[in-house]
């Protein structure tokens, strides 16, 4: 080396793109706890004009106080979200009092559906983090719309789930959180599976500390958790620790931790489930789901564990046969039988095309266009139909609407009224979002 000429030790490295869709709560709430932990630069995107802009610039004027140097951009659009290393998606409608989870499946598949298609033409190799609810049929539906390798593609509900799991126990013996560690398999809904005999303090197996009826309560209350929240708000949902969960899961990719948390993660064999993404324990890197970890459960958790999964992979089959925001349909299958399109999916072979529960299978769903639906839909009506979706005129230019039959199957009518041009599809979508309110997780 030569003396008093500096040597070049390392070259800078410029701090991680994270794009957050959605600036509502859980999104802004998220922004705030990265730049924080100075994660990395926040692109923050939402389809309101000016909420993403005035969030970011607020939490870059409290960066000097809370000595953070991180960069905040706020946009209506997604090039600036453009070669983002993570994308966290939390965008779409909050639960309110009296909703489940999965009453939002229809309206957000096709929010999350078209936020994907945005993100994948400008940042091929981000990792995705969903946190749109329902969580596990979100994940799915953004596994598929990317066409990204599944370890880059996962949801946030575990973490949210233990993280309540943690707090009941805690309270209950009045020791410290940090103490507790606490573990939820399975689907982010009323299916969840907590495990007690793998939730400890300092160690210590409450089955230990607890009557088998107090840990009873505490599992139902953690499996309520998000519906006793959105009681409370009357208005709005849980944002804290959702927004905690998701950076957690940011904090471990970013900075190559490895660590082993429960996450919706794609298995394929796993735990006796093949193709579909459920909460299971990961090992999560830089290079997202490192590894899925498999524990030994007891034939009675092994069972609450399968039938969490079916519940899961019947919310998953359901949103892949919703039609896309592009106007054309996820589904890959069509009978066409005069005026009228039936269309079935295909997705897994064997499972797309069902029997109606008349003649012995389950309850199936179609999707029907045909020439006037206002009139078929009115005739349903008239005929004993429940209204699940009343008809409206969609923004990928479909009006549609969706019935219950009395039999309990359920039935998409729609007529095509008009091919959109690209150029103004995120135009529309805009528009109908707004008109509808949005609001967040």
């Amino acid at each position: 080396m030569q003396l008093g000429k500096a040597e070049v030790l390392s070259t800078r490295r410029p701090r991680p793109k994270i794009t957050v869709v959605g600036a509502g709560n859980v999104g802004a709430t998220a922004a705030q706890y990265i730049v924080e932990k100075e994660l990395g630069d926040v692109v923050l995107v939402d389809v309101i004009e000016g909420v993403p802009q005035g969030k970011a610039l607020d939490l870059a004027q409290a960066g000097p106080i809370h000595r953070y140097d991180s960069a905040l951009i706020g946009s209506n659009g997604y090039d600036e979200s453009a070669d983002s290393d993570i994308v966290v998606i939390t965008a779409g409608l909050a639960r309110k009092p009296g909703m489940t989870r999965d009453d939002l499946l229809f309206k957000n598949a096709e929010i999350v559906g078209s936020v994907v298609e945005q993100i994948v033409a400008r940042s091929k190799s981000a990792i995705l983090i969903l946190v749109t609810n329902p969580l596990d049929a979100m994940v799915q539906l953004a596994w598929k719309k990317s066409g990204f390798p599944p370890q880059r593609v996962l949801g946030m509900a575990g973490i949210l789930d233990s993280a309540r799991f943690r707090t009941f126990i805690a309270r209950e013996l009045n020791v410290s959180v940090e103490n507790v560690t606490a573990f939820v398999l399975g689907g982010h809904g009323d299916t969840m599976v907590p495990l007690p005999r793998y939730s400890t303090v300092a160690g210590i197996p409450i089955t230990d500390l607890l009557p088998a009826d107090r840990i009873a309560a505490l599992v139902q209350r953690t499996r309520d958790g998000g519906a006793e929240i959105v009681n409370f708000l009357k208005t709005g949902s849980a944002y804290y620790a959702p927004a905690a969960s998701a950076v957690e899961m940011v904090e471990a990719i970013v900075r190559d931790k490895r660590k082993i948390l429960p996450c919706a993660a794609y298995l394929n064999g796993e735990y006796g489930v093949t193709g579909l993404y459920v909460g299971v324990p990961v090992k999560l890197g830089r290079a997202g789901v490192e590894q899925v970890i498999e524990i030994r459960l007891t034939p009675e958790e092994q069972a609450a564990f399968q039938k969490s999964a079916a519940a899961v992979r019947e919310r998953a089959e359901e949103v892949m046969r919703i039609p896309g925001p592009d106007g054309k349909s996820l589904m890959h299958a069509e009978l066409k039988i005069g005026d009228s399109i039936f269309m079935l999916s295909d997705e897994q072979p064997g499972r797309g095309c069902r029997a109606p529960a008349s003649v012995g299978g389950p309850t199936s769903y179609l999707y029907i266009y045909v020439p006037d639906v206002d009139k078929a839909f009115k005739r349903a009506v008239e005929a004993g139909a429940k209204v699940i979706v009343p008809l409206s005129d969609m923004f990928w230019g479909d009006r549609f609407g969706q019935v219950e039959d009395p039999s309990g199957h359920l039935w998409g009518l729609a007529t095509h009224r008009e091919d959109v041009p690209p150029q103004d599809m995120a135009k529309r979508q805009k528009e109908f979002l707004a008109s509808m309110g949005q609001q967040k997780k």
